[in-house]
């Protein structure tokens, strides 16, 4: 599913290479009936998705206990994805942050299926935003099963989406999913140039603290004095030879 999704908008050549190549590798190993399977099974998603947005392949994924014992893998429960996400999603804060900002942003560094992540396209929803517009979600996972669940959900519900498959303690990114959203709606310039204005304004902001620090120090310790010229240096004498003693004239006038 997910291949399918990225190819359909990701246009650089060695990605679609790349996802292609796998997608066909799977049609091979797996055959038409097979293959016919998950093309229902995707309209199954699509359907299952299609009101109210809910986390859908996560809680099928520990329904059937795929989950990583052994990486110490565990899908956060949805009523405790749905507590934190009205904690922390207040009305006016939406309000405000969208006024403000035109749209609200999530970074998820262990993003999953998007458990933590779909509450909040529910709540934007309930208080009359769109999410495509409103939203949008940089996730990361060092799973890509469970990474390309994320990008299928976040892709069927229309939301505007970055996702890694890589480690967030060690800041690796290893490969990048663009949701359709992201890319058919111009999500990459409209991120670049806000970022573009966080740095004018992060310069600015540091010119002012380091004016501020320098006026701070003059009223503690005065204005800097105007430098004094160097005095100047007496010239060296040359060295003069010795005069000779009386007793060494004597000498010399007896040779």
């Amino acid at each position: 599913m997910a291949l399918a999704i990225s190819n359909s908008v990701d246009r650089r050549p060695e990605v679609r290479q790349r996802r292609e190549a796998e997608y066909m590798e799977i049609v091979e190993r797996h055959g038409s009936e097979v293959m016919e399977a998950f093309r229902r099974m995707l309209g199954m998603v699509v359907a299952g998705l299609e009101g109210e947005p809910i986390d859908l392949l996560g809680g099928i994924y520990m329904g059937l206990e795929l989950g990583s014992n052994h990486a110490g893998q565990f899908f956060t429960p949805s009523g405790l994805c749905e507590a934190m996400a009205r904690l922390l999603m207040d009305p006016d804060h939406i309000r405000e942050t969208i006024e403000r900002e035109g749209w609200i942003t999530i970074h998820e560094p262990a993003i999953g299926g998007g458990a933590t992540v779909i509450p909040t396209v529910r709540i934007l929803i309930e208080h009359g935003y769109n999410p495509s517009r409103h939203l949008h979600v940089v996730g990361i996972d060092v799973d890509w099963t469970v990474l390309r669940m994320a990008y299928v959900q976040l892709s069927l519900l229309g939301v505007p989406a970055v996702l890694y498959v890589g480690d967030t303690l060690r800041a690796e990114l290893r490969d990048d999913w663009y949701s359709p959203v992201h890319v058919l709606l111009g999500w990459g310039p409209r991120l670049r140039a806000r970022q573009g204005d966080e740095d004018a304004q992060a310069m600015a902001a540091l010119i002012e603290a380091t004016e501020t620090a320098r006026d701070l120090v003059d009223q503690v310790t005065g204005p800097p004095s105007e430098p004094q010229p160097e005095p100047e240096l007496e010239p060296e004498l040359e060295p003069q030879p010795p005069s000779p003693s009386p007793v060494q004239g004597q000498l010399f006038e007896g040779l």
